[in-house]
């Protein structure tokens, strides 16, 4: 799946003087504290794939700082790197037109959600989409069971129909998790956004198949063993569907002294290293698949 930015803006001033990085760079030993060992996301990973995706994406530069930093300090939390390749989190730039700036709000790609999820190995999990050419068998009840013979032709393989999220526990067993094409276009009609432009730049609008997948994701992560880097995800989306900004970072807070950056503090580091309103240009930021 490719992730790009939806149109080329003039490179923001934080780019070209490197005071967005400084500042960035400054809050590594905080990035440090919040990331979860069990991640393998060392600090300066995580800096240098959020900077990565502002280059990409310049208009995340021109959000409101304290935003900005609040979204890559619960990428932290969660131990998933923004945009990076493998798309588990992306970052988002949204217009909160109550008090005339712009936001950055956070979407967990249903990547990174199977990542948290399978996160201490008691479970593996799988997931896909079942289109209207493929032979599918789905039973409920006592003993479920899903086989799914996918149409390997050379015609389109029609409409989705359904999305699956399979769980698959050490004790050999499975849960079973189907969503019809119906039961997701009920979950897209509740959240999307009434605002025509809004609702044109939505993710349920851009990436349909991916958002539907998620869907069975969800639905699956009421069955598994919870982990609070799961449950905050999942608050997160909800935050994000009733158009919340995720709460600001209180940057008076940390006292960091003024130019000090992560390469200054290597000991801690290295520690780490073996442990709102409407959608902005979020076209083509979470990746379509079919």
């Amino acid at each position: 799946m490719n992730y790009k930015p939806a149109h080329r803006n003039p490179v923001p001033q934080a780019l070209q003087d490197g005071s967005l990085l400084s500042d960035i760079e400054r809050m590594g030993p905080e990035f440090a504290k919040a990331l979860p060992e069990i991640s393998g996301v060392t600090p300066r990973r995580l800096i240098r794939t959020a900077m990565t995706d502002i280059r990409r994406n310049p208009e995340l530069a021109e959000c409101d700082r304290a935003s900005l930093f609040s979204a890559i300090m619960t990428c932290a939390e969660l131990g998933l790197e923004p945009g990076s390749g493998m798309n588990y989190v992306h970052l988002i730039p949204r217009e909160n037109r109550k008090l005339g700036v712009k936001e950055v709000s956070i979407i967990v790609d249903y990547k990174g959600l199977i990542v948290l999820m399978e996160r201490g190995g008691n479970v593996t999990v799988d997931s896909g989409i079942i289109y209207e050419k493929d032979h599918c068998i789905y039973k409920r009840g006592t003993k479920q069971c899903l086989e799914i013979e996918p149409y390997l032709g050379p015609e389109d393989p029609g409409e989705i129909i359904a999305t699956f999220a399979i769980a698959r526990y050490k004790d050999g067993s499975e849960k079973i998790e189907v969503k019809s094409r119906r039961e997701i276009d009920f979950i897209r009609d509740k959240f999307q956004p009434k605002n025509e432009y809004a609702r044109k730049y939505h993710p349920w609008t851009q990436h349909f198949p991916s958002m539907a997948r998620k869907t069975a994701i969800r639905a699956l992560a009421n069955y598994i063993p919870k982990n609070e880097h799961v449950s905050r995800a999942i608050e997160i989306e909800n935050s994000f569907e009733r158009n919340m900004a995720l709460p600001h970072l209180d940057i008076g807070a940390i006292s960091i002294p003024a130019g000090e950056k992560i390469e200054d503090q290597p000991e801690s580091l290295e520690s780490h290293e073996n442990s709102s309103d409407d959608m902005v240009s979020v076209n083509n930021l979470i990746g379509s698949e079919k």
